[in-house]
């Protein structure tokens, strides 16, 4: 019994020619080429991905127009905000560093005078947003006045001169400022300015009679 080939027992590699062979089915195969895969999920990603937002830039203040009377006029009160801050602080140390045999009587004199300076530096800085400016920086403060906080001695009478002078400076810048806010008819300013001046005025006359 012929297993395979031509019957003789083995087969001989060779095709028996007269059998028929069954049609083959042709096989079609789908190529995808990856490069183009990842490029259409790449596109696909990119689409929908969030774009990521610059980081915010702080904006400056916005000043609001003023009229040039009210603007001249906040740069006086600016100033003079300075001068007052600068004035507070000299009369503060000096409360600190006062020493000598009158200690007790300088050291309260000095604290009554930077108690009541510092309470006026937040109306005069309230009093420059009315006019839609804004108040310095403690940089431009220190630049601006028209005080210097450079005394170094601890002795009472010189710490009371040094004051003294400072405060008759102070007291000019004053007047000053109420001229210009009643010319710019800012009546409220004028007349917290014409309290300052009466205080300072105080200040002269005990810093003045301490040293006499």
């Amino acid at each position: 019994m012929a297993l395979f080939g031509d019957g003789d027992g083995y087969d001989d590699g060779k095709a028996d020619k007269g059998a028929a062979m069954p049609p083959s089915k042709p096989v079609t195969v789908k190529y995808t080429p990856k490069k183009a895969v990842v490029a259409n999920v790449t596109r696909k990603v990119q689409r929908f991905a969030p774009v990521p937002a610059e980081p915010a830039v702080p904006a400056e203040p916005a000043v609001e127009p003023v009229a040039p009377a009210e603007a001249g006029l906040a740069d006086f009160l600016k100033a003079t905000l300075a001068s007052t801050f600068v004035f507070y602080h000299a009369a503060h140390r000096a409360h600190w560093n006062v020493m000598g045999p009158d200690f007790a009587e300088y050291h309260e004199l000095f604290g009554s005078i930077y108690e009541d300076v510092y309470g006026s530096v937040d109306p005069f800085g309230e009093y420059v947003r009315t006019l839609r400016a804004f108040p310095l920086n403690l940089s431009e403060v220190v630049a601006k006045s028209g005080i210097a906080d450079d005394t170094t001695t601890t002795d009472a009478r010189e710490l009371a001169t040094d004051l003294q002078v400072k405060n008759a400076s102070l007291i000019e810048m004053l007047k000053g400022l109420f001229r210009s806010a009643n010319d710019a008819d800012e009546q409220g300013i004028a007349n917290f300015v014409a309290e300052r001046i009466a205080r300072h005025q105080k200040w002269d006359w005990q810093l003045s009679s301490s040293i006499s």
